[in-house]
C-alpha cells in the first residue's frame, strides 16, 4: 500500500514536515480494524510549490531526505515492525526511477519558476497575444498579478495559480504518478494545502478533478488510478499576519478567500473526494501575526510551526484506516462511482479537528487534549523520543554500560549519537517544538514537554504524572532508570536471533523496547 502525499504550497509542506516529526517518534499507521500496519505501507511526499526557494520546502525536503537515510539504514528489507523511524518514505524517483530522474520530494515547476505570471501566459505584445486576449487578460488580472515573479509564489491568488498549476499535469511527474497508483493494492491520494492563499487554494480542486479524470471511458478497470480512495485537509485561517501597505497580503483578505472556496468546493468538488478534514483555528487573532512576507523577502522564514499543522497531520492516520469499500450489507464495491455519476465518491465522509478540552479558552494543549484517537497513536512515540533524545544527546558517559558492551561488536553508541541524520532531526525536533509553544500568551500553543536540563524525566511532560509510589509518593524517573531497563533489555535481546547486522539497528531496536517498558511502568497514560 503507497499513501501519495500531495503537500501543495507554503502549508502543505509545513503540514508534513509536522508529520515527519510523528513518524520520527514511531507513530504507526492502523488498518480499518485497529490494527497497525507493520508491512508493506509507505508513504509518498510529492511537494507542489513554484516558490522552490520558500523556508517550509527547503527544510521538509532536508528532513524528508535525512529520514529515508535513516530508515533505509535500520530497517535494509523494507517493511518495518514498529519503533522509531519505521513507516517507509518514498520519492517519486523511488517509485518509477525509470520515469523520474531527479531525486527529490519537491517537483521542480521551471516552466513556471522562471516567468512571470504575464510572460508565462504570453499577456504581451512581444509574445504575439493577440490585443483582443492581451486586453481579457487585463480585465481578468491586475497589474500586479500579472507581474507576479510565479518563483516567489502566487502572492495569495488562486486565480494565478489555477492557471499556472496546470503545468504539473502535463508534466512527468503526474505522468509517473499516474502508472504507479494501484487501487488493487490500496493506494490512496491524499491532498494537502490551505484555502485563504494562492498555490494550495488553486491546486487542491485542479488535482482532485484531474485523478479523477483518469478513468477509462472504456473500461472499469480496477487498477485504474482514477478509481482510487482521494482524502483533503482542508487547512483553513489559523494565524494572522503584520499590516504592511507594501505587501499584497493582506489577512482580512483570508476569510473572504475560506468562503469563497468552501463554497465552489461544496458545489464543485466536494462529491469527487471519498474523505474531507477540515481544521482552522478561529481564534488566530489571538496568535502573536506572523511577519508579512509574500515570498519576495525573507522566503517566509518568520512564520512559526503551529499545532494547526501537527494536529491537521493527524488526519492522514485516520484517512489510511478509513474504507469505503464495503457496502452497509458487506459487499465489495469502489469507492467512486464509474457508471452514469463518474468519478462520484461513494458516501462521502467530512470530518472537523477539536481539541478534547472543555475550556475554550485553553493555552497550553498538552498531549491529554488531544482527541483519543490521536492519544492513541502518538502518546507513547511522542513521549519515548523525546527522552530517547535527552538521553542521546549525552552519551560519553554511556561506553561502559553493560547494554554498550554485551553485543558483539559493541554498540558504539556515541558514534550512533554523532550521525549527522539524527543530529539534524534532533535540532529540528527541538526547535518545531519550540515553535509550536511560542504564539503568545493568549494563543493555542501546543506544549507537550515542560523544560528540564537535569536528568530527571519525572516532570518531563506536560498534563502527564508518574505513577504514585510507596506511602503515594510520586514516582521519580530519570536517566539511571532508563540504563537499568537498557541493560536487561539488550542481555535478553542479544540471546536472540533477530538479524540486526549493525550496532545502530541494534539500538534503535532495544531503545524502543526499553522505552515503552518504562514508560508504561511509570507513567499515567
Amino acid at each position: 500500500m503507497r499513501i501519495f502525499v500531495f503537500g501543495i504550497g507554503g502549508t502543505g509542506a509545513r503540514v508534513i514536515t509536522s508529520l515527519v516529526m510523528q513518524l520520527v517518534a514511531g507513530a504507526r499507521p492502523k488498518d480499518e480494524n485497529g490494527n497497525v500496519i507493520k508491512e508493506g505501507l509507505s508513504i509518498v511526499p510529492i511537494l507542489i510549490d513554484p516558490h522552490s526557494e520558500c523556508d517550509a520546502l527547503t527544510k521538509v525536503c532536508d528532513l524528508l531526505n535525512d529520514y529515508r537515510a535513516l530508515h533505509t539504514r535500520l530497517y535494509p528489507k523494507g517493511d518495518a515492525g514498529e519503533g522509531f523511524f519505521s513507516v517507509k518514505i518514498e520519492s517519486l524517483h523511488d517509485v518509477d526511477p525509470t520515469e523520474i530522474e531527479n531525486d527529490s520530494f519537491a517537483i521542480k515547476m521551471s516552466s513556471v519558476s522562471s516567468k512571470t505570471f504575464k510572460e508565462y501566459i504570453g499577456a504581451t505584445s512581444a509574445l504575439n497575444m493577440t490585443s483582443t486576449n492581451e486586453k481579457m487578460a487585463n480585465l481578468l488580472f491586475s497589474e500586479t498579478e500579472l507581474d507576479t515573479e510565479m518563483s516567489e509564489g502566487f502572492y495569495g491568488s488562486p486565480n494565478i495559480g489555477c492557471v499556472a498549476l496546470n503545468s504539473f499535469i502535463e508534466s512527468k511527474e503526474f505522468r509517473a504518478f499516474t502508472k504507479a497508483v494501484k487501487k488493487d493494492n490500496g493506494d490512496k491520494v491524499f491532498l494537502i494545502g490551505s484555502i485563504f492563499g494562492g498555490t494550495g487554494a488553486s491546486g487542491m480542486p485542479l488535482f482532485v478533478t484531474n485523478i479523477r479524470h483518469l478513468l477509462d471511458e472504456s473500461s472499469n478497470d480496477a487498477s485504474n488510478a482514477g478509481l482510487v480512495q482521494i482524502g483533503t485537509l482542508i487547512v483553513m485561517p489559523y494565524f494572522s499576519i503584520g499590516q504592511d501597505n507594501d505587501s499584497p497580503i493582506n489577512d482580512g483578505d483570508f476569510m473572504i478567500k475560506t468562503r469563497s472556496a468552501l463554497s465552489y468546493y461544496f458545489s464543485n468538488l466536494n462529491r469527487y473526494i471519498n474523505n474531507t478534514y477540515y481544521i482552522a483555528d478561529w481564534g488566530n487573532k489571538s496568535t502573536t501575526p506572523f511577519e508579512n512576507d509574500p515570498g519576495d523577502r525573507d522566503n517566509q522564514k518568520g512564520n512559526k510551526a503551529h499545532f494547526v499543522e501537527f494536529a491537521g497531520a493527524m488526519s492522514l492516520f485516520n484517512f489510511i484506516s478509513s474504507s469505503n469499500y464495503k457496502s452497509d450489507n458487506g459487499e465489495i464495491k469502489y469507492v467512486i462511482d464509474y457508471g452514469s455519476r463518474k468519478g462520484e465518491a461513494i458516501s462521502p465522509r467530512f470530518y472537523a479537528y477539536g481539541i478534547d478540552s472543555d475550556n475554550e479558552s485553553i493555552s497550553n494543549i498538552s498531549i491529554k487534549e488531544l482527541g483519543s484517537e490521536e492519544k492513541s497513536i502518538i502518546e507513547l512515540p511522542l513521549m519515548k523520543f523525546y527522552i530517547l533524545k535527552r538521553f542521546m544527546m549525552n552519551m560519553n558517559d554511556m561506553v561502559e554500560k553493560p547494554f554498550e558492551k554485551v553485543f558483539s561488536p559493541k554498540l558504539d553508541l556515541v558514534n550512533i549519537a554523532n550521525k549527522p541524520e539524527i543530529q539534524r532531526i534532533f535540532t529540528k525536533f527541538e526547535t518545531i517544538f519550540a515553535q509550536f509553544a511560542s504564539h503568545g500568551i493568549q494563543a493555542h500553543n501546543f506544549t507537550p514537554y515542560n523544560a528540564y536540563s537535569s536528568d530527571s524525566y519525572t516532570d518531563l511532560f506536560n498534563g502527564i504524572s508518574t505513577k504514585s509510589g510507596f506511602l503515594g509518593r510520586k514516582t521519580k524517573v530519570d536517566k539511571d532508570d532508563l540504563v537499568k531497563v537498557l541493560n536487561k533489555v539488550a542481555d535478553t535481546e542479544n540471546k536472540k536471533n533477530l538479524g540486526l547486522n549493525t550496532g545502530e539497528q541494534r539500538w534503535y531496536h532495544i531503545a524502543n523496547i526499553a522505552l515503552n517498558e518504562l514508560i508504561n511502568d511509570n507513567y499515567n497514560l
